[in-house]
């Protein structure tokens, strides 16, 4: 009976370990799609400071444009002063 008490001790100190083994190979698990996540979502965050980045290029890009195209008004504004004034 000692013997038969003994094993099946032996049995749930087994099963207990096994368990046990069980939660720390799902912890792990968990902390890996955790930091997988986390990984991904830092990804997002460089691509949106990217396209935002983007943006600013392209919002600088118009307003060199616009001050190009404002100064060749003015520059053409003055050649028509001139001529005016020439043709005086």
């Amino acid at each position: 009976a000692n013997i038969i008490r003994n094993a099946v001790l032996l049995l749930l100190l087994l099963l207990l370990l096994l368990l046990l083994l069980l939660l720390l190979l799902l912890l792990l698990l968990l902390l890996l799609l955790l930091l997988l996540l986390l990984l991904l979502l830092l990804l997002l965050l460089l691509l949106l400071l990217l396209l935002l980045l983007l943006l600013l290029l392209l919002l600088l890009l118009l307003l060199l444009l616009l001050l190009l195209l404002l100064l060749l008004l003015l520059l053409l504004l003055l050649l028509l002063l001139l001529l005016l004034l020439l043709s005086m």
